[in-house]
């Protein structure tokens, strides 16, 4: 039904005959209630079946079919199309006709006479002289093959996919021959903080979204991310919550895994740097690259807290700026 209305006209689909069980299937699938939104709310679903369907059901309901035939689908259109909020967009757009309650007696006028109407009128242009009339028999030429309604019928009941049903995945996934293979990652968020809106935005969202597009593609996909749990801003952390640096990590990767699974991230694997297995690799990967005389050894200056009895990042020491005389400033080694 919503095939045969997306690709023809929608004035002369008024007078079609549509497809008894495309109706039929859309009364039965109307909620009780009569709204596909919650509570009692327009949803997404109505908006787009009425925005489809109200040309044609303006004509049903003129000629009393609707209410008799399809007293759901009619009390379902009554209730969308007296909404207040469908009611003034529709007004602004110029899409609305004119509401048409049930009458006791109605004459539907030709398929010429509405088209005639719904047409825009002549041009006083001298160029354009070809009579509206032309233009409207040339249009009911047009009309819909069997094949055209077998086909909308078979996509109502069966549905529409978007795409190729996606292959079963199975885990711990590994590359396959020959087949194209896609490791995405997302930035690795540091266990200081609460994620917000603005990190699922900026960090995990589009590398998501990507994953999501390659295995609708049937792509052999593998997304991964993970806690980074070393560096000051742990030690900080754990510092102004009097935890120790390894409860902090516990703390807040549960809350991070917690939280993207609650925004329904597609992760393959959440891990976090602190494994047994990640300090491996990356081992592994420093001494290939020491080994390989790719390192250098320098001696820098830091700060150190004799009181502490230990060197001091950055961070941790505060004061009077010798350069702009800020007296909050974080103090840089010199």
């Amino acid at each position: 039904l919503l095939y045969l209305v997306g690709e023809s006209c929608k004035t002369a689909l008024q007078y079609l005959a549509f497809p008894k069980i495309c109706l039929e299937k859309l009364n039965k699938e109307i909620p009780s209630k009569s709204l596909f939104g919650e509570n009692e709310t327009i949803g997404q679903t109505d908006m787009v079946l009425w925005y489809k369907l109200c040309s044609c059901l303006q004509v049903l309901k003129a000629s009393k079919n609707l209410y008799s035939t399809y007293p759901r689908v009619g009390f379902w259109f009554d209730k969308v199309s007296n909404n207040e909020m469908i009611t003034s967009a529709s007004k602004e757009l110029g899409y609305l006709p004119s509401k048409v309650h049930p009458p006791k007696q109605v004459k539907v006028a030709s398929q010429k006479e509405v088209l005639t109407k719904a047409l825009p009128k002549s041009s006083s242009n001298a160029n354009s002289k070809k009579p509206v009339t032309d233009a409207v028999e040339n249009f009911l030429q047009v009309s819909v093959t069997e094949d055209q309604k077998k086909t909308a019928i078979k996509k109502w009941v069966e549905g529409y996919p978007i795409a190729k049903p996606m292959n079963h995945e199975e885990h711990p996934k590994k590359p396959i021959p020959g087949k194209k293979n896609n490791l995405i990652t997302s930035a690795l968020p540091y266990v200081n903080n609460v994620p917000h809106l603005g990190n699922i935005i900026g960090a995990v969202l589009s590398a998501d979204c990507f994953a999501r597009y390659c295995r609708l593609k049937n792509e052999n996909t593998l997304y991964i991310c993970g806690t980074d749990e070393y560096g000051t801003a742990t030690e900080t952390k754990a510092l102004a919550e009097g935890m120790t640096p390894k409860q902090i990590c516990d703390k807040y990767n549960a809350l991070h895994q917690d939280i993207y699974s609650w925004f329904n991230i597609s992760f393959d694997f959440f891990g976090r740097t602190t494994t047994k297995q990640q300090t491996e690799i990356a081992q592994d990967i420093f001494w290939k690259v020491h080994n390989n005389g790719y390192t250098v050894a320098q001696t820098v200056e830091q700060l150190y807290c004799p009181q502490c009895k230990k060197f001091l990042a950055d961070r941790f020491v505060e004061g009077t700026c010798p350069f702009c005389d800020c007296d909050s400033a974080l103090i840089p080694l010199l």
